[in-house]
């Protein structure tokens, strides 16, 4: 003979108890509103990190259209000064001795150029770059 255990049936519910209760409808938006509150804080600063890049990149592209108008108008460009879009630069010249003298050292000088870049609306965010300009001489 064979023992069967019952299987304990489910009651059918009672008029007002279908659906989820207060406290675990609650429940559910106090753990969805911790998860929402981790994810945004994420991208919030996912969003920081890339609008400083973005504002370095835009200070390298200025700071190498500084240089090149230099190269092309020393002496007679400014060592400081602002454009209309809003980015300001100073520049540093020092004159640099080539390891030896070549064929055209009687032609050129070689500067090194320090420009140190900024917006004006993000003072505080100085970016720095250096470069070897070639210039002829004068």
């Amino acid at each position: 003979m064979s023992h069967r255990l019952p299987i304990p049936q489910r009651k059918p519910p009672r008029q007002g108890q279908q659906g989820f209760s207060l406290f675990e409808t609650l429940v559910a938006f106090a753990i969805l509103a911790m998860v929402l509150t981790v994810s945004l804080s994420v991208f919030a600063n996912s969003a920081s990190r890339q609008s400083g890049r973005l504002h370095a990149l835009h200070a390298a592209e200025f700071a190498l259209s500084v240089s090149e108008e230099y190269r092309l108008t020393a002496p007679a460009m400014a060592e400081q000064g602002q454009a209309a879009n809003g980015w300001a630069w100073r520049m540093a010249q020092t004159p640099v001795a080539p390891d030896g003298r070549t064929e055209l050292t009687p032609l050129m000088d070689l500067i090194e150029l320090e420009i140190t870049v900024f917006h004006v609306n993000r003072s505080a965010d100085v970016h720095r770059f250096t470069t070897i300009v070639a210039r002829r001489r004068s």
